[in-house]
């Protein structure tokens, strides 16, 4: 199985204050979404929502979304959403990095071999998988450079054993 780490915000939706807050819908630019689910179904990639919409929708709403601007794929899952409580400055909550949460979902998943991460947020974010990371400007979203980067990045074998030691599990 090779999944596609989707985020949303910045990949899809370019400009973010462009939609109606109660309808999330109106958030995606159907150009990216459509691009996407193009390459996606030629690769035959399986998605994984790493988006921060995965905080308060459903995969199964995402999915809805997502099809509604021309998606003919199935959201296959999403990463895990890895929060801790801190005692820096004051009281509060911190979000562990996405490379992280990606990291622990590819630990629960031997299956996979290869991946490819689309997002907005810089390669620190993805330590240890930034060489798997293409990278998107949150200004313009996908395009089609983009998913030429990324063809070439799925040929990148997943080093299953690195990440373990990496991430100390």
């Amino acid at each position: 199985m090779i999944p596609l780490f989707l985020d949303i915000d910045g990949v899809l939706c370019p400009d973010k204050d462009t939609g109606d807050r109660d309808d999330p819908v109106t958030f995606l630019r159907e150009t990216h979404v459509i691009a996407v689910g193009q390459f996606v179904t030629l690769f035959g990639l399986h998605v994984v929502i790493s988006s921060t919409w995965r905080e308060y929708l459903s995969a199964a709403k995402i999915q809805e979304c997502l099809r509604a601007k021309g998606f003919g794929n199935d959201v296959f899952d999403t990463t895990p959403i890895l929060k801790f409580n801190y005692d820096g400055w004051g009281s509060g909550t911190r979000q562990e990095p996405r490379g992280v949460e990606i990291g622990l979902w590819l630990i629960q998943h031997p299956e996979v071999t290869n991946l490819v991460i689309l997002d907005d947020l810089q390669e620190s974010e993805f330590y240890p998988l930034g060489r798997h990371l293409v990278k998107v400007n949150p200004h313009l979203g996908v395009g089609l450079n983009h998913l030429r980067y990324a063809a070439k990045v799925l040929k990148r074998p997943l080093d299953r054993d690195g990440l373990r030691k990496k991430l100390g599990r």
